[in-house]
């Protein structure tokens, strides 16, 4: 186990930032063996001045490195820009830190790969914070799912739409779709075979802020996720299309009806003959099934917080997933660059660690 008063200090400030920052201070107030030291923003300086105003009793820094290379530090939360998160975690895995970082461990599966490697070699923390897979509906849908309410999964398709936010640094398929990805293949519990895509460059040369991708899956289920930074409405929508039911899931809807199951289908009757050929369509009850209420980024923290203080147990949205997320991702920005050319998918996103973390 970890040595008593966990010091834990988080680099990168922005609006993630500062929220897994707070879900932190709260949860460690629950756990008074873990305290939050210090915060760190060298790149955009101006979100420590936020920082101080609600929080004057933390220390900040412009110097990353001193909470990379302080001792009396055990563990940092990365929550910058996607493309600066390979450079501090590695440094700072190096420097012997268990890591949370925010949404992608890296800009490449090639450096997530390393990360995860270097990780196991340190036997150190790596989690991913992926909130949607902590999430009520999303742990609800999963549970439905694996009990075959809906029975064999056909499709599903998903539209996760807002206007901007525009980054440098990364596409839409990156900034939305990597959630969309994640939460698919955790639902499933497979990996795509084939991806194909298309997009735009709307407002940005070089930089797609609207995608259309499909998956196909080795049970033959078929799914299709809609991204966009170009909408005039903001859409968190998911239907998921079943042998037996099929289920909306809309994360703008109210708690109590962010999941609802029909009972609708097409059933085909055997025929005798061609004459006899017909479907029955059913279209029966609409179900909101209960979901627990809490928040989904403190359930991210007390799983890292879980981790760190059992054996450095492995983490649901471990680096290991997080590589396969990437290289999903990767494989879209393929198609997309090849204008919707059909990428397959073999065993390359099967991976193995050389080192096992503690058991």
């Amino acid at each position: 186990m970890l040595k008593d008063n966990i010091k834990i200090g988080i680099i990168g400030c922005n609006y993630w930032g500062r929220n897994i920052l707070r879900s932190l201070i709260e949860n460690s107030g629950c756990c008074s063996s873990f305290y939050i030291v210090g915060c760190s923003d060298e790149y955009y300086p101006s979100n420590l001045h936020i920082i101080n105003q609600r929080y004057p009793y933390l220390n900040t820094t412009l110097k990353t490195s001193e909470l990379i290379e302080s001792p009396d530090v055990d563990a940092l939360v990365i929550a910058t820009d996607i493309s600066m998160h390979y450079d501090i975690a590695k440094r700072a895995i190096l420097n012997g830190k268990h890591l949370l970082i925010d949404k992608l461990i890296a800009s490449t599966s090639d450096e997530a790969a390393e990360l995860v490697e270097l990780s196991h070699v340190k036997q150190k923390v790596l989690m991913v914070a992926s909130p949607l897979e902590y999430a009520p509906p999303g742990v609800k849908i999963k549970e439905i799912i694996n009990k075959r309410k809906l029975g064999k999964i056909y499709y599903i398709t998903s539209s996760r739409l807002n206007l901007g936010m525009y980054r440098p640094d990364i596409n839409v398929v990156w900034d939305l779709a990597c959630h969309d990805v994640s939460l698919q293949i955790w639902w499933l519990n497979e990996l795509p075979v084939c991806i194909w895509a298309s997009g735009r460059e709307s407002a940005y040369r070089g930089i797609y802020d609207t995608a259309f991708i499909s998956m196909e899956y080795p049970s033959g289920t078929l799914t299709n996720i809609e991204v966009s930074w170009l909408s005039p409405v903001k859409l968190r929508q998911m239907v998921i299309a079943g042998s037996r039911k099929m289920l909306v899931f809309d994360d703008t809807e109210s708690t109590k009806e962010k999941i609802k199951i029909y009972d609708k289908g097409a059933d085909l009757r055997d025929p005798e003959n061609f004459d006899e050929f017909q479907l029955s369509y059913r279209s029966g009850d609409v179900v909101s099934p209960k979901l627990d209420i809490y928040e989904p980024l403190g359930k991210v923290v007390a799983e890292f917080f879980e981790c760190l203080d059992n054996n450095y147990k492995k983490p649901m949205t471990n680096g290991e997933k997080g590589i396969q997320v990437i290289k999903i991702l990767e494989a879209i920005e393929r198609s997309l660059r090849k204008n919707g050319h059909i990428e397959k998918i073999d065993n390359i996103l099967h991976l193995e660690p050389n080192v096992s973390l503690k058991s």
